[in-house]
């Protein structure tokens, strides 16, 4: 199912459900092999690797939330 953009709809759904919950920011630790699909989407490094994840680090990203109005 990859590049048919599922991950990208789940992702959209978790910050909208966040935005509803009052979140401003949405954080998380990825993958190295996520870093990408995750700057595509907005999020940006927040500070340096972590521990571990798996059998590499990990990478703190965040991204600010903001309300869309029309």
């Amino acid at each position: 199912m990859r590049f048919r953009g599922i991950s990208r709809a789940l992702l959209r759904a978790l910050e909208a459900r966040a935005l509803e919950r009052g979140n401003t920011r949405c954080t998380l630790t990825s993958t190295e092999t996520a870093l990408r699909f995750y700057g595509s989407n907005g999020y940006t490094a927040d500070g340096q690797p972590v521990g571990n994840f798996g059998t590499s680090s990990g990478y703190p990203m965040s991204k600010a939330l903001v309300t869309h109005t029309r």
